[in-house]
This record gives C-alpha cells, sequence and structure tokens, in this order.
C-alpha cells in the first residue's frame, strides 16, 4: 500500500504524554463516507458511455456502437473494486446500402486497485475475462456468421484502451494537488473566532488518507481518515506548514479524537482582570483601597498576579493561584487562591480577608467567564455544524460530540496552554454525485 505506514500520524491524539507546548496533538478524525450502491452504478454506467461515446472502426467496413446497460455491478474489498459491466454491441457495415446489422450482449468483468504513491492518486484495472450475455449472429449473404468470433478479436484488440481509458479517466478525476489545495483554502480562515474578536480556533490540515473500502447490500462505504493541528490562538503561526500529504491505510476506526492546544497570550487574560478589579474599590465604612498597576505573569501550573493598593492601606500584593478542569461541571476553574503582601504594614486582618476574598470572586468570575463562554460557544457551534449538516448537492455531514476534557495546563512564555480533547463520532452520505465534476467530457 502506498502511503507512510510508519508515519508519526498514526499515534492517537489521547495518548498520555507530558506537556510539550512545541508539538501539537495530533486529531484523528474518522469520516465513513456511505455512497448509495444504486447512485455509484448510475456513474459508472455514465462513465462508461463517456469511454465508449465514439464507435468502433472495425475490419471489413463495420463499425461496432457501444452502450452500457442499466444493470452494472459493483464489488469493493478493502482497495479493490470489482466491476460487472454489461454492453449493448451493435456490429453494423458503415456503408449507407448495406443494412447488415447484429446486437449482443457482453459483459466485462473488470478489477480496479487504487493506492496512494509519492502523492499521487494511483489506479490500475485489469479485464478479468468476458462473457457473453445474448450472443447474436449476422446474416450475410444466407450465411450465419457467429458475432461472437468479431467480438472475441474486438476485446482483444481493444482490451487496453478500454482499461487504458478507465483508469485515465479515474487518476484525471482524483486529483490529489487539486483536493489538497481546496482543503487548505477552506481552513485559511479561522474555524471559529470568540464574540470579542481576538480568541481564534485554527484548524491546519496535515494528512488525508483513505481506509480499507467495504460494502453491503445498499452502500458502498469509503473510510476518509484526517489528520489535523488545531489551535486557539489569537494569530495562526505563520511557520506552520501548508502542504497535506496523501496515503491509504489498512485500517480506519469509528471515533474521532478532535484535539485543540490552547495558546492563550497572558495579556488577553491580564486585561480581563484589569477590566474588572481596576474599576472597583474594596472594603467597608472603615477602610477602602483601590488596586493599580496589576501585571499579570505565571510559570508552569501557576498564575502569579501582581499589583499595588491605594487608599486606605498602600502596599503591594501578589496573588497565586492555579487553572484546572472540574470534570463534573465541565469547566474550567481557578483554584488554590492565595494573597500575599509583599510590602506595606498596618492592614487590619478583616481589611485583608475581604480583600482575598473579594479578589478571588471577582477574578474567578472574570477569567471562567469568559474561557467557559468561549469554549461552550464553540462545542455548539460545532454541534450545530455536525447536526445533518449538507455539505454540497447530496452529500451530508452528521456527527455528535461525545464528550470533551480539557488538561495539560501549563503557562509559559507570557502565554497559557491547556489541551481540548473532544471525542466524536462522524460520518457523511452521498445519495446523489455530480459527474459533470466527476467526468471529464
Amino acid at each position: 500500500m502506498g502511503g507512510n505506514a510508519c508515519h508519526k500520524k498514526l499515534l492517537p491524539a489521547n495518548v498520555e504524554t507530558s506537556m510539550n507546548i512545541d508539538q501539537i496533538p495530533l486529531s484523528v478524525i474518522n469520516l465513513p463516507v456511505q455512497i448509495s450502491r444504486s447512485e455509484l452504478n448510475r456513474v459508472t454506467r455514465e462513465l462508461m458511455m463517456q469511454i465508449f461515446k465514439d464507435d468502433l472502426v472495425l475490419e471489413g467496413g463495420f463499425l461496432c456502437h457501444i452502450q452500457p446497460e442499466p444493470e452494472i455491478d459493483i464489488q469493493a474489498v478493502r482497495n479493490e473494486i470489482h466491476f460487472d459491466i454489461p454492453l449493448q454491441l451493435e456490429i453494423r457495415h458503415k456503408s449507407q446500402f448495406q443494412q447488415i446489422k447484429a446486437i449482443g450482449t457482453l459483459e466485462l468483468n473488470l478489477n480496479t486497485k487504487v493506492e496512494v504513491f509519492n502523492q499521487q492518486f494511483l489506479s490500475k484495472t485489469e479485464m478479468l475475462q468476458h462473457r457473453w450475455i445474448k450472443s447474436p449472429v449476422i446474416k450475410l449473404l444466407g450465411v450465419s456468421l457467429p458475432i461472437e468470433t468479431i467480438a472475441n478479436q474486438l476485446i482483444k484488440k481493444y482490451k487496453s484502451k478500454l482499461i487504458q481509458s478507465i483508469d485515465q479517466q479515474l487518476m484525471s478525476t482524483v486529483d490529489l494537488a487539486k483536493l489538497g489545495q481546496k482543503i487548505n483554502n477552506y481552513f485559511k480562515s479561522p474555524f471559529f473566532t470568540s464574540d470579542d474578536g481576538i480568541l481564534k480556533v485554527f484548524v491546519t490540515p496535515q494528512e488525508f488518507a483513505l481506509g480499507p473500502i467495504f460494502m453491503n447490500d445498499q452502500f458502498i462505504t469509503l473510510p476518509a481518515i484526517f489528520y489535523l493541528e488545531n489551535t486557539i490562538s489569537e494569530n495562526i503561526e505563520i511557520n506552520r506548514r501548508s502542504g497535506l500529504d496523501f496515503s491509504t491505510r489498512p485500517f480506519s476506526d469509528t471515533s474521532s479524537v478532535f484535539a485543540i492546544q490552547s495558546r492563550i497570550p497572558l495579556q488577553y487574560i491580564e486585561q480581563l482582570l484589569r477590566e474588572q478589579l481596576l474599576t472597583q474599590e474594596f472594603g467597608n465604612s472603615m477602610a477602602k483601597v483601590k488596586i493599580q498597576n496589576l501585571v499579570l505573569e505565571g510559570l508552569g501550573e501557576q498564575f502569579d498576579a501582581s499589583f499595588e493598593t491605594t487608599g486606605s492601606f498602600k502596599g503591594k500584593f501578589k496573588m497565586h493561584f492555579v487553572p484546572g478542569f472540574d470534570k463534573e461541571s465541565k469547566k474550567i476553574q481557578l483554584k488554590d487562591f492565595k494573597l500575599n503582601i509583599v510590602s506595606g504594614k498596618g492592614m487590619s486582618k478583616s481589611l485583608y480577608t475581604l480583600l482575598k476574598n473579594k479578589l478571588e470572586k471577582i477574578s474567578k468570575e472574570a477569567i471562567e467567564s469568559q474561557l467557559n463562554t468561549f469554549m461552550l460557544d464553540y462545542l455548539n457551534t460545532s454541534e450545530l455544524f455536525l447536526a445533518d449538516k449538507t455539505i454540497t448537492n447530496g452529500v451530508k455531514l452528521k456527527g455528535k460530540i461525545d464528550q470533551y476534557q480539557i488538561k495539560d495546563f501549563w503557562i509559559f512564555d507570557k502565554r497559557m496552554y491547556f489541551t481540548v480533547l473532544v471525542d466524536l463520532h462522524l460520518a457523511a452520505s452521498v445519495d446523489y454525485i455530480d459527474q459533470s465534476v466527476l467526468i471529464k467530457r
């Protein structure tokens, strides 16, 4: 099989690893594409009609007109497609004065192997056999001449041309370079943007693979596998790769893991705190303070917020807290709040307690609310996108999110990192195929 069988993309996104900010976790999206067998048979017939649109010139001044019958049968397993194609053959003399004609029905048994090698879609077709369903004869000067003899010569002569036509049609239809360009162009814009227009979800396709084909009485299923790198940030990094690899895989799965690495700038979170803390007065009727010069920093698992107070107590403080994910509420939560006085004297215990409780409450509300609202809006938008969406005429996408979790919180280089893992199931159905896109006329 083609492709990179030992490629790193075989690693699932939910493998437990230590936080590595330089390695974006890989999403593995399994999308089984169900195609109606009756629709595929129809399009195959259209393809055959295109291949046999011109009459074949035979020896002795005869012409052969070939018309595919409607009862085409297709079987598929793994990377092989088997075609049983009945063809109606009409053999006549090209002279208008000789009304010599015979009609017979010939079935071709073809087998096509498809694979991806060196970023190219390859198709190799071979004719397994041919058999007569109806074997007519030509009556020429009172002598019956079996048409089968002529047809067998026809098959022998045009066998290679027929096979080449099928393979050329398939390979020109499946243009991986154009497909890759279309996929990359689709994801140039952010997949999702927060209400304030700052945080965005960027999706970067890495590889597209085709798993083993299988079928039942009604459908042929093509397992499509997408490998993606996804980030939450204010902009997409310029050094992200823009190419798209293609391959075939010997296996596929029914579930998917959509992984996103958050790279939220601390400046964004700092601004959330500033908007809430620098506009308020803290204390009671006896003593009040205001906060100024707030700076948010962090390293590892902990945030550090430094600020000064004015009013009844002038001093410098440092507040510590740790981000995490609550599995029951499915929300990001800040915990382990600590407030230390760095400098300043004379703050009463009651004012300190009141300040600490207020700071904790407002900080949690400001940061938790914004981040959780962003995540909830993103998940709701994703569910709406997956809910029986018509991608194009005749093609529908359906899916659901099973569960999600957030882990690997880490603060480094003025950014807050964490990993979002979304478990989901996806499927696509094809009820109509636009042959004008597939068949080059």
